[in-house]
């Protein structure tokens, strides 16, 4: 998002219905976010979520995280991490 404003702009405020000044000023106060895999500690918080969403009813079945997050080497992970650079 950082590295491309202008189109990242663009895109949020034709999804999102906020004016483009809005918009450019929320880019311009967020902090960068890299993609890259999800720490261990940080499958075991959504984990967390997950069961409780489930316990809760909010979503009718068991998830397994860590099977269902991106994990360097899964298919299409080199493609994603040229992308993101």
């Amino acid at each position: 998002m950082q590295s491309h404003r202008k189109e990242s702009a663009q895109f949020i405020a034709d999804f999102s219905g906020l004016s483009l000044a809005t918009v450019h000023l929320f880019i311009s106060r967020r902090p960068p976010s890299p993609v890259k895999p999800l720490s261990p500690a940080l499958v075991a918080d959504q984990q967390r979520v997950a069961d409780a969403f489930q316990q809760l009813g909010l979503i009718p079945k068991p998830v397994a995280v860590a099977e269902i997050v991106w994990q360097p080497g899964a298919p299409g992970a080199a493609r994603l991490a040229n992308a993101a650079r």
